[in-house]
């Protein structure tokens, strides 16, 4: 109930931005048209969430509620069975140490309130995980089976699966070796190698688009200290937090590490721990390749981060029980000091996500073009998705050939130059800014609007 109440509230509070505006449109074209436009060489995504956001919003509706309700209902899937996981672990204490982390963290948050596909590729990297460990406890044919076919979904939903495939695949190998060796049965790796190979034959369909994206990569900052420096300050929930709390988090990590070292035992929580390794695939092939280190790409993989944090803190937990004389003394209020406070602070970092502006205001600024103008010209690839999605017909919304003076002096000749315009531009551009401004200046006046839209430039402009 908590988990999903923290998703759905204020679930319609902000303007769906650029990205989100394009999983509406796929949610709404035919399956052709949506396999057509996803499997191009120009997108950099497999088409797994737009089926699933096709058939949601054929039965709820198109607001902005029923889009983000699939993501808000994951995210609070993975938040349940990162606690049942937890659970079955190491009981109560960690089960509600880890379902509060994940709840609190206000990175997870943020893409469980997105129409994109993270939180359900938190949600089957999660379930395949949980499968492989208890596939890898007792080998059965079933799980198997079931462990292929979320396997295969993970690779359909987004392409940081291969890399969890590649460690789930490393886990096979490593325990199938260990149960030859101890018991002379090879079921574990005859086993775990049809289940890949099922996943990725389910999945050779999807390749050659694959490849043909493969090439285009992700427009990302390149990695830097600051880079790595302030996702794991985001994943960890500590957004707004002062830089003490960096290290004193990567403590309480290491000792979830140590915490995981000794549970080494229990096949089921190292399946799912090994999540958290998934971002620092992603950091080294930044640093090789293409960029893919940032906080989106990341966000799917923090419930792995916050289980061993959990674990760490059972891990003090434990330490201080054991513990007698002055080192009691010493850690138990420590402990019981630490604690809230780390919970105050995600708190607060929780609550500034819901209080933080849209990413770009489209749902503002096509408000101010309904009131003020009688067409809207827009330029720049896809940022007519977001207005379409605001400005429906019969708003006469207009998008440039091309982002020069030609488009828009072939624009004036071809339409004529009666009645207010209003002209919209998206994502900082200020050189291909001022060459379209300039081009409209020489058809009338162009005025800057006085109100403020996160991400995007308003303009009005009055012809001649």
């Amino acid at each position: 109930m908590v988990a999903l109440t923290t998703r759905f509230v204020l679930l319609a509070a902000k303007s769906l931005w650029l990205d989100e505006a394009w999983s509406w449109r796929q949610a709404n074209t035919s399956f052709h048209d949506m396999l057509s436009i996803t499997s191009s060489a120009g997108d950099t995504h497999p088409p797994g969430f737009f089926v699933v956001l096709h058939l949601f919003v054929n039965v709820a509706g198109n607001s902005e509620t029923a889009l983000r309700a699939p993501s808000a209902i994951a995210g609070a899937a993975s938040i349940v069975l990162l606690s049942f996981v937890a659970w079955r672990a190491g009981g109560l204490f960690l089960a509600v140490a880890a379902a509060t982390l994940l709840t609190l963290n206000a990175a997870f948050l943020d893409i469980s309130q997105e129409v994109r596909m993270y939180p359900f590729v938190s949600l089957l990297a999660l379930t395949s995980s949980l499968l492989l460990g208890e596939y890898l406890s007792r080998p059965r044919a079933s799980i198997g089976v079931a462990y292929a076919a979320l396997a295969c979904g993970l690779l359909y939903v987004d392409y940081s699966g291969l890399i969890v495939l590649a460690i789930q695949a490393t886990l096979i190998a490593i325990y199938g070796a260990i149960r030859l060796r101890r018991e002379h049965r090879a079921d574990i790796l005859i086993g775990g190698a049809a289940a890949l190979a099922a996943a990725f034959g389910g999945w050779l369909p999807w390749l050659p688009a694959f490849m043909r994206q493969l090439p285009k990569g992700a427009p990302l900052p390149e990695v830097t200290a600051d880079v790595v420096q302030n996702v794991t300050h985001a994943a960890m929930g500590l957004n707004n937090a002062g830089a003490l709390w960096l290290p004193l988090t990567i403590l309480l990590l290491g000792t979830g590490v140590f915490g995981v070292i000794r549970r080494l035992g229990d096949r089921r929580l190292i399946a799912v721990v090994a999540l958290a390794l998934v971002p620092a695939a992603q950091l080294a092939i930044s640093i090789v390749d293409t960029p893919v280190f940032a906080l989106r790409q990341v966000s799917p993989y923090i419930p792995a981060l916050m289980l061993v944090a959990a674990i760490g803190g059972d891990e003090c937990r434990r330490f201080i029980l054991r513990s007698t004389g002055v080192t009691s003394y010493i850690a138990a209020p420590a402990l019981a000091v630490l604690a809230p406070v780390l919970v105050i602070v995600m708190t607060v970092a929780m609550i500034d996500q819901y209080r933080a502006p849209s990413l770009e205001n489209w749902r503002g600024a096509a408000t101010e073009a309904r009131a003020t103008g009688d067409t809207t010209y827009i330029w720049r690839r896809y940022t007519d998705l977001a207005l379409q999605y605001y400005l429906p017909p019969p708003a006469n919304l207009r998008r440039l050939a091309s982002s020069d003076a030609a488009s828009v002096d072939a624009e004036f000749a071809q339409q004529g130059s009666t009645g207010e315009r209003t002209l919209i531009l998206s994502h900082e551009t200020p050189l291909e800014a001022q060459s379209v401004l300039a081009a409209f200046r020489k058809h009338g006046t162009v005025t800057a609007s006085g109100a403020a839209y996160p991400g995007l430039r308003l303009y009005h402009f009055q012809p001649r």
